[in-house]
């Protein structure tokens, strides 16, 4: 089933505004991704296991939105992994939490 859905929203730092969070889903299964490089940096695929794992992660070392943390972490051998996601509370934590929970 091809759609578009409004999952949440947030306050955006601009006068105003307002961040949405949609999910699609497509019939061709993984589309492949484009993006505008003035916007965007990296875009990849995930298995959701992986973002799983990296969720816990995450959750495990508390918010991590100082990469000294990471730094720490990775140094005293507590966290090897490759990924982090956003901590709880923001909106794009919202989404890949809503994607995990098969919502």
């Amino acid at each position: 089933r091809q759609s578009v859905n409004y999952i949440a929203s947030q306050p955006w730092p601009f006068p105003r505004s307002c961040m949405i969070g949609m999910e699609a889903s497509t019939l061709d299964g993984l589309a492949r991704i484009s993006i505008d490089p003035d916007e965007i940096v990296d875009a990849q695929w995930f298995e959701k296991e992986v973002v799983y794992k990296a969720a816990r992660d995450t959750d495990q070392m508390g918010a991590v939105l100082d990469p000294r943390v990471v730094e720490e972490k990775q140094a005293s051998g507590e966290w090897n992994g490759k990924l982090l996601v956003p901590s709880k509370g923001v909106l794009a934590r919202t989404l890949i939490d809503h994607w995990l929970e098969g919502n």
